[in-house]
């Protein structure tokens, strides 16, 4: 929770999690356009819940996206 990154055995379920959290604000007439797969990209630290996505982390959370 403190730093580190997200386990690449977790992203199809992290890309659920992104889709699901889309169509909720959907169906409570929110449109979304676009989302980022991570707020404060490249960035981690132990001060807070954080998590670091590198390149081909966010782009394999990307296509799994694409999947779900």
């Amino acid at each position: 929770m403190t730093g580190g990154n997200l386990l690449s055995t977790m992203y199809t379920q992290y890309a659920i999690y992104l889709k699901n959290a889309v169509l909720a604000y959907q169906a409570m007439g929110i449109p979304i356009y676009a989302i980022t797969v991570n707020n404060e990209h490249y960035f981690s630290t132990s001060q807070y819940s954080s998590c670091t996505f590198g390149a081909t982390a966010e782009g394999a959370v990307v296509e799994e996206l694409a999947a779900v």
